[in-house]
């Protein structure tokens, strides 16, 4: 896809609109241009630009993983020239957006429309985990520590309304261990439906798990492929080559391969 500013991009995002899927993408800035968030819808392939909101030049936005429970809030890095990075937070796509005090999180996960978790690494190499809770009125955000561990990876989205995050082999769902797997985990565990896909840190495997923490399959990849995404729906993970020219789905249910796309055919 190719429309202004395409080829800038600080981080797009597909959400679901009532009659169009819609593109949240952040431009990159420069001491020409500013940074700018916009949203398109596509009809026949062609991007029509349904928003667009430029960022104070003294400002860096950088979208945030937006697996949100609610579509209406947008999460970003923002970056002040001089202090550093915090988490921003718009109710409106983007026209403002309330910048906390809270640090830019190495990983965010939300639970409802007012609660959502937060890790950060800490000066001692070790992370912290915190509950925040949001105010959708005045945007203003209570944030409470809960955790601290050397790793703590949130998954990217919840399971069944609960907190799920991984510390080493183990997986855990709220306070309770989920399962515990026979390696540790390497990346954000994804979840979709009663389904979670997790990779080991050797980025060799893929662990797929029904909602009870229970190993329906483990996948095997190679460290160049890269594991995308997970549907419950087709009961398929999602990988791509390692020259990323093509994406395979595979079948955890009926254990099959196919590929889905590749960009070496011309359609």
């Amino acid at each position: 896809m190719t429309f202004q500013g395409s080829d800038s991009c600080f981080g797009a995002a597909w959400g679901i609109g009532i009659n169009h899927d819609e593109l949240l993408f952040i431009t990159g800035g420069g001491k020409i241009n500013l940074q700018a968030i916009k949203r398109f819808k596509f009809i026949d392939n062609k991007p029509l630009e349904i928003s667009l909101y430029t960022v104070d030049n003294s400002l860096m936005f950088i979208s945030l993983h937006q697996e949100f429970y609610d579509p209406n809030v947008l999460a970003f890095r923002v970056y002040k020239k001089g202090e550093g990075s915090y988490l921003g937070l718009s109710k409106d796509n983007g026209r403002n957006i309330s910048v906390s005090e809270i640090s830019a999180p190495a990983y965010l996960l939300w639970i409802d429309q007012y609660r959502f978790y937060v890790a950060h690494d800490m000066e001692d190499g070790r992370m912290v985990m915190s509950k925040v809770q949001l105010d959708i009125n005045s945007m203003t955000m209570q944030k409470e520590e809960i955790l601290t561990a050397d790793e703590i990876i949130l998954a990217t989205k919840s399971l069944n309304g609960s907190l799920v995050y991984a510390v080493g082999a183990k997986l855990f769902q709220d306070s309770e261990i989920l399962a515990i797997l026979p390696e540790e985990v390497g990346m954000r565990p994804f979840i979709d439906g009663r389904y979670l896909a997790c990779v080991s840190r050797d980025k060799k495997k893929i662990f797929i798990l029904n909602d009870k923490g229970e190993v329906i399959d483990i996948k095997l990849k190679s460290r160049e492929s890269m594991f995308i995404g997970l549907s419950a729906t087709n009961r398929c993970i999602y990988l791509t080559t390692k020259d990323r020219d093509k994406i395979l789905s595979y079948d955890f249910i009926k254990k099959r391969e196919k590929v889905v796309f590749d960009s070496n055919i011309i359609r």
